[in-house]
């Protein structure tokens, strides 16, 4: 067997749309807005685990780590969960979702705010980009 079918850098670094699921069905999140002649997928276009900007942003989370074995307070929970949301937002592409009754194209503008918003969401993007099943060739 050839190794190179299990290559993942092409798309870890080009981004893969991954559909937003229900969290409580697993099915793709789906809407249909006044506006829309059908439903649409909502997704979120990330980077992979072996992508330059990933690593990056992990390794900055790495150096600022506090000691792993004391309790943490509230403040340092939402401090991580705050880095967290900045490493998501470092890999995402591109995104579309329905929320407060609109459509919201997802940018690095705003993804931050929709991941600190949404913990169902910012964990969904983080298991799949760290899946590299999800990041390599078809015909692998």
């Amino acid at each position: 067997m050839d190794l190179s079918i299990f290559e993942t850098s092409k798309f870890s670094t080009e981004g893969v749309v991954m559909n937003i699921k229900n969290p409580l069905t697993g099915e793709d999140l789906t809407h249909k807005s006044k506006e829309d002649t059908e439903e649409r997928v909502m997704y979120i276009k990330v980077l992979g685990s072996d992508s330059t900007k990933f690593q990056i942003a992990v390794q900055r989370l790495n150096s600022a780590k506090t000691q792993a074995n004391k309790p943490k307070t509230e403040m340092e929970v939402a401090n991580d969960k705050r880095k967290m949301a900045h490493i998501l937002t470092s890999i995402t592409v591109d995104g579309l979702v329905f929320l407060d009754k609109q459509w919201v194209q997802i940018t690095s503008a705003n993804a931050f705010d929709v991941y600190l918003r949404m913990d169902f969401l910012a964990s969904q993007v983080m298991e799949f980009a760290t899946d590299r099943a999800n990041f390599m060739p078809a015909s692998a």
